[in-house]
């Protein structure tokens, strides 16, 4: 399944009186639990995650934008496209930004968020940077980095700890 899927999985699980865990990306696991009042999952262990091909070692989500400019040198007003399932952390984000007086037109989809930039409908981005491949080929920058990722073995809260 998904890395998104694991936790609502993990979940329904335990809900059913099965013992469970599962493996996701730690930034996966914080949208689950800002979606959810009561999230019902904890984290047992994380795993750091180190791979010299990522750009920051890790998979990272970012606030990305024009190559060359910086998000002072931009407008207050944008058009932003963020990947859906960062639709909460991504919300939190932005709040944090229009405190500082911007204010955002917000585009959620699914798949490569940087052609939404390449194509002209965003400003700016906010999705997960890997490699950073699709990022340059796109023209595009990293402005800030919202949350690095490591793996995270999730399970219930009610239960033990892994050894």
């Amino acid at each position: 399944m998904r890395g998104e899927d694991v936790p609502f999985y993990v979940r329904q699980l335990a809900d059913a009186g099965k013992k469970a865990i599962g493996l996701t990306g730690e930034d996966l696991f914080r949208e689950f639990c800002l979606e959810e009042r009561e999230p019902g999952l904890k984290i047992l262990k994380r795993i750091l995650w180190k791979d010299e091909k990522a750009l920051f070692g890790k998979p990272t989500l970012c606030l990305m934008g024009p190559k060359g400019k910086r998000l002072t040198g931009l407008p207050k007003r944008l058009r932003v496209c963020v990947a859906a399932k960062y639709k909460k952390l991504a919300k939190k984000y932005l709040n944090l930004l229009e405190d500082r007086g911007y204010a955002f037109q917000k585009t959620y989809m699914n798949g490569a968020v940087e052609e939404s930039y390449a194509q002209g409908l965003a400003d700016i981005l906010i999705e997960i940077v890997y490699t950073g491949k699709s990022m340059r080929e796109n023209n595009l920058e990293v402005y800030d980095k919202i949350l690095e990722s490591d793996f995270v073995i999730i399970g219930p809260t009610k239960g033990g700890d892994l050894p």
